[in-house]
């Protein structure tokens, strides 16, 4: 009966990790950053409560730089939903200690029931290594063919970053046109990875003024069609 009982609080313990990654401390809808003319393109933003992230005017200010960069492709921020969390306990170490051989650790971040608008950034204090990363298409395709049991799906438009990007700090190579925000809102619309151009915002060269706030009409375009329904694979 001990045994039994003590496999029940495991169980439970589990589904509770599941369940829950998050407790909401309170919720704000920060209104459509840049010009309205524009496609509008809403957000969710998961906020670790106490982080740099947890102050609205650094949330707008990187909205309307946002905004700003992808405004050359007529395509602007529109209402974030945010929410102001405190994490799980030993959430964050799991994800900072996760085994490459296992399915991503960030699935841990998409239990339970989530926001329905993605993008979802989760915006993180210190509680990992300094990272910014996003799941685009190509990201998510990769995983499920890799760990095919896996609900990979659930990671697609979400991206993780620290505080420590709010500026361009640890991009050594960024112009202050660079925005590390709106280079994972590309990762995810416009299905890229880094590409080798220089002086863009996705640009893969090393070199003083390689990273600026610059997008080309082919990336342009690539994200007019983030948000329309995927054709069927062949």
């Amino acid at each position: 009966m001990l045994i039994l009982a003590l496999a029940l609080n495991l169980f439970q313990a589990h589904a509770q990790v599941l369940a829950s990654p998050w407790n909401v401390l309170r919720e704000e809808v920060l209104p459509a950053a840049g010009n309205p003319a524009h496609r509008q393109l809403p957000v969710t933003l998961i906020v670790e409560a106490g982080s740099k992230w947890d102050n609205r005017t650094v949330l707008l200010q990187t909205l309307s730089k946002t905004s700003t960069i992808l405004g050359v492709c007529g395509i602007s921020i529109g209402e974030a939903q945010v929410q102001t969390v405190v994490w799980q306990e030993g959430l964050m170490h799991r994800l900072e200690n996760a085994s490459p051989y296992n399915p991503p650790a960030d699935l841990e971040l998409v239990q339970g029931e989530l926001p329905v608008t993605k993008p979802i950034a989760f915006l993180i204090g210190k509680g990992i290594y300094q990272t910014a990363k996003a799941a685009n298409r190509k990201y998510t395709d990769a995983y499920k063919r890799m760990f095919p049991q896996a609900d990979i799906e659930k990671l697609f438009g979400s991206i993780i970053m620290t505080e420590q990007y709010i500026s361009n700090t640890p991009v050594p190579y960024a112009t202050a046109t660079y925005n590390t925000f709106a280079h994972e809102m590309v990762h995810i619309l416009a299905n890229t990875g880094h590409v080798m151009i220089r002086r863009n915002l996705m640009s893969e060269f090393e070199g003083r003024g390689m990273q600026t706030g610059d997008l080309t009409p082919e990336q342009c375009s690539a994200m007019a069609s983030f948000g329309e329904p995927e054709a069927d694979a062949p």
